[in-house]
């Protein structure tokens, strides 16, 4: 994307494969630059016990050389005494006295093929020919820890030296980690399984002062602190960062700060006694063997490392990685005081992106050097500052400006094969196993910037690599190492004053869910800012966001899409010059949305009923669908045609009882396009039984009926008494008493109950009531009782006289004696009774209400008509004071007016007259007037 020209290497030195810790591995460099410019290494070669170079048989020993600013070799060192070194950092102070520092295997050591295995670290201070000075080491005393010799885990076991720097002063501060309780001019006793160690000498190799950052307690074996790296700032203030578990004391020389940690990161600054000024702590599990470290000429710091989960530095955005089981690396910057200035990522989907190597630059730019694969976005804005490493493990070189702004970056493939990449966190070490299968990998190691702003990078490579930086030029350098094992390089690029282009980004349309058929909306692109440079556009397309190929005649700032078929990813492509690296913008997805699938329903257990049925939930999938989805349910009594139904709009569906069989749907909506797409269908089977019974039927006590029942294959009536079978279809029923029979109809597994009434007319009992005595004129009620007169017809004979002759209880007026006949007649004809009642007919009584007793021989006595009929009659006269003044029985004789002989006074009197013949007695008064 950026013009980076490669000018030229600065030296090449070859580099056999060599035995370390027992195993065969290539070995990078380990460089420092000088205030000149002067390069300083320190590797490994064959050496003979006279340090002449590669001779045959020779042994592997390290060795230290010093190159001039124009690459020319100024010294060789070569350390016959010193076998099976691992160098891990080296220091130039100012002076230009060198320290190296790193892990041994110490000489009493019987074998370091032995079971029981150990290494001590070690501190090597050199003047600038490269004379020894003197030398220390963190020793592991009498510790026997048997270790894993096949590199694959970290080592939890040994002392490491990591990181060495120097202050003003010509003081150096290492830092290692370290187990047990090695000897630091002092035993000093780690508090987990590894602890931090954090020492500074003085220029003689004194110790002026130790700490140990190390956590008790945690998981099996212990918790592990590493110190990994260093900086000194102008004013000898110390900068440490590390990888931190369990609650550590930070400030172990002064008021105890405890920090707790659970696979983090930290940064940390002490004043040059080493007591702690401030503390940081990023979360996220970091990979605690990849952390660099720099200072910028204001003293702010800088962070580079790489992560595969999200890392939280305490303020926002949380860092996440580009996709699952990718490594991004990051970049973070603080001020002097410890604030976060920025925290940036860059990385790629389906890549692996390791940082080697971190420096700044005169201008305060940060620079900044690894390996990745597949393809990589260095670019932290939303811009694209894309790599492809072409199949390949690439080195890639990358600036920023001091705010975090990306500047330029370029690819250098042909480290190794894609295929046989893996970053491996063993419990938090980070190992490059590739092609050669060792800890040491092909790439870069190292980065330093001279005062002209050169940039200088050393490395291992074990074939042709073109490091060439502008694509399509070659400076290509091949490796001599035999058995596939590295070599070494060293390349410098100079600075480029070309700028490129910037600002190219492209806009999201609002709508990225295109609907079958539709074209997409505009796709606006920025104007870029050229920098002097002429440029066109190129739009591009992919199916997977990996492989983009050019879209015939897009060639607009602009871009509408036509309509889409599929997912498809767009971006715009910048053409500066052939020699440029892609300069391409952020990619926009638009996504078909396709009709959602998966749209399943699940019947209930029990599906099938009889006549009725309520079943229970229906149960919907989830839809596997882009875009939004909504539901409605759907039935049908015909599975053809389906209607909505209302309020119906759940995942799932709860059916109403039901009486005839009934389909069920479910029908999705995927909007925004409003694609409906219904479902499989779930039938609820309601099974009718056509079963039939005979209608209600009426017989004559003592006569019998067929009942029929149809529609099942076993039947079962009740009661069973008066049945000739209880298990037949069609039994003779002979009740004595109207009946109502159920009979249950089976078939299959569906059974009904039905009812049949047998109605049976009993023989009746008529009784017309007893004889009647009237007089004439009134009437009498007749008074007839009937039994099993259900359904009977009535008749009364003669019908003379009476208000209705075909009711049981008619009203009857005679004139004179009579007898009427009452003939019942029962239901269906069965049976016919009859009974007779006698009505007689009396005269009227006339009581007058005067006569006048005065012997005159008229109206002289009390003449009551019809009377004399009476023979049981009793007529008694009260007068007006209730006393009894006359009495008779049957009156043979009428009332003359007087009593005991001697007549009453004129006045009025009263008479009560009992008939005893249980009529009411009648009562009246008469008036005697003389």
């Amino acid at each position: 994307m950026r013009l980076n020209r490669l000018f030229y290497f600065l030296a090449l030195l070859l580099v056999l494969p060599v035995y370390v810790f027992g195993q065969k591995v290539p070995v990078a460099p380990t460089m420092l630059l000088d205030i000149a410019g002067q390069e300083y290494l320190i590797s490994y070669y064959k050496f003979d016990a006279q340090g002449n170079i590669y001779v045959a048989g020779g042994q592997e020993y390290p060795y230290v050389a010093k190159f001039s600013a124009n690459g020319a070799l100024v010294w060789l060192k070569t350390f016959v005494d010193r076998t099976e070194w691992d160098v891990q950092g080296l220091d130039i102070d100012r002076n230009g006295n060198l320290t190296v520092i790193g892990r041994k295997v110490p000489v009493r050591q019987d074998s370091h093929y032995s079971s029981n295995f150990y290494l001590d670290a070690f501190v090597l201070h050199l003047d600038n020919n490269g004379n020894d000075l003197w030398e220390k080491s963190v020793e592991s005393g009498s510790k026997n820890i048997p270790i894993d010799l096949s590199h694959a885990n970290k080592y939890n076991d040994i002392q490491t030296g990591y990181n060495v720097t120097s202050d003003n002063a010509g003081n150096l501060i290492a830092v290692f980690s370290f187990a047990g309780s090695p000897d630091v001019d002092g035993n000093i006793t780690a508090k987990g399984t590894l602890d931090g160690l954090v020492v500074k000498y003085d220029a003689n190799g004194k110790v002026i002062w130790k700490f140990n950052l190390g956590a008790t307690g945690g998981p099996p074996g212990g918790y592990d602190n590493f110190a990994v790296a260093a900086a000194v700032d102008k004013q000898n203030n110390i900068i440490v960062a590390g990888y931190t578990n369990g609650m550590v004391n930070y400030n172990p020389l002064g008021t105890p700060v405890n920090i707790t940690g659970n696979s983090s990161m930290f940064l940390a600054k002490y004043s040059p006694a080493g007591i702690l000024q401030w503390i940081k702590t990023i979360d996220g599990n970091m990979l605690d063997a990849n952390i660099t470290l720099a200072l910028d000429g204001q003293d702010n710091i800088y962070l580079n490392g790489a992560f595969k989960n999200p890392m939280d530095f305490g303020v926002a955005p949380t860092l996440i990685p580009t996709s699952y089981n990718t490594q991004d690396i990051f970049i973070a910057k603080y001020s002097p005081t410890g604030n976060l200035l920025y925290h940036k990522s860059m990385g790629g989907t389906a890549s692996t992106v390791i940082n080697r190597g971190i420096t700044t630059g005169p201008d305060n730019s940060l620079y900044l050097t690894g390996d990745f694969n597949g393809k990589v976005d260095l670019d932290p804005s939303s811009s694209v500052a894309e790599l492809n490493s072409k199949g390949t493990v690439s080195m890639f070189l990358a600036k920023y400006d001091d705010n975090g702004n990306y500047q330029w970056a370029f690819g250098v493939p042909g480290f190794g094969s894609d295929a046989r990449l893996d970053i491996v966190d063993d419990g938090g070490t980070l190992d490059f196993r590739d092609y050669a299968g060792g800890l040491f990998a092909s790439g870069p190691r190292y980065i330093n910037v001279n005062s002209s702003n050169e940039i200088f990078v050393a490395g291992a490579f074990k074939s042709t690599v073109n490091f060439d930086g502008t694509g399509c030029g070659v400076s290509n350098l091949t490796a001599r190492g035999v058995n596939g094992n590295n070599d070494m390089f060293v390349v410098r690029y100079t600075p480029t004053t070309e700028k490129p282009v910037t600002n190219n980004t492209v806009t999201t349309p609002v709508v990225t869910g295109i609907c079958p058929g539709d074209d997409p909306a505009l796709i606006s692109g920025s104007t870029p800012i050229s920098n002097g440079n002429s440029y066109t556009y190129q739009w591009q397309q992919s199916t997977d966001s990996l492989i983009f190929t050019d879209i015939a005649g897009a060639v607009s700032k602009d871009f509408t899409p036509k309509a889409i078929t599929a997912k498809t990813y767009y971006r715009r492509r910048l053409v500066v010059s052939a020699c440029a690296a892609p300069n391409v913008s952020n990619v926009v997805k638009l996504t078909l949305l396709t009709p959602a699938y998966a749209n399943t329903i699940t019947a209930p257990a029990v599906t099938s009923f009889c006549n009725t049925g309520d079943a229970d939930l229906i149960r919907g999938s989830v839809p596997k669908a882009v875009g939004d989805v909504t539901y409605q349910w759907q039935q049908s009594t015909d599975n053809i045609s389906f209607t909505d139904i209302s309020g119906a709009i759940a995942k799932e569906y709860d059916p109403p009882p039901l009486s005839v069989t009934t389909y069920y749907r479910r029908l999705i909506n995927n909007s925004p396009c409003s694609i409906g797409v219904p479902g499989n269908t779930v039938t609820i089977t309601i099974n009718q039984l056509s079963a039939t019974v005979s209608a209600e039927q009426t017989i004559c006590m003592g006569s019998s009926v067929a009942l029929n029942a149809a529609g099942g294959i076993r039947y079962s009536w009740s009661p069973a008494a008066g049945l000739s079978s209880a298990d037949v279809a069609s039994p003779v029923a002979n009740p004595n008493v109207t009946t109502t029979y159920s009979v249950n109809i089976y078939n299959g597994d569906c059974s009904t109950t039905l009812q049949a009434k047998v109605n049976v007319v009993g023989r009746p009992t008529v009784d017309a009531g007893p004889d009647q005595e009237i007089l004439s004129g009134d009437k009498v009620q007749l008074n007839a009782q009937v039994n099993n007169a259900e359904g009977a017809t009535y008749s009364w004979t003669p019908t003379t006289y009476l208000d209705d002759p075909n009711i049981a209880n008619p009203i009857a007026s005679p004139l004179t004696n009579i007898t009427y006949r009452l003939t019942v007649t029962s239901a269906q004809g069965c049976f016919i009774a009859s009974d007779e009642v006698a009505i007689k007919v009396r005269a009227k009584l006339i009581v007058p209400n005067t006569f006048t007793p005065n012997g005159d021989g008229v109206n002289d006595l009390l003449i009551i008509d019809g009377l004399d009929v009476f023979k049981q009659s009793l007529l008694t006269i009260f007068n007006r004071n209730g006393q009894e003044v006359f009495k008779s029985q049957a009156y043979p004789k009428p009332w003359d007016g007087a009593r005991k002989g001697k007549p009453v006074p004129m006045g009025t009197y009263y008479y009560v007259i009992d008939l005893k013949d249980g009529s009411k007695p009648l009562s009246g008064w008469v008036t005697i007037v003389r």
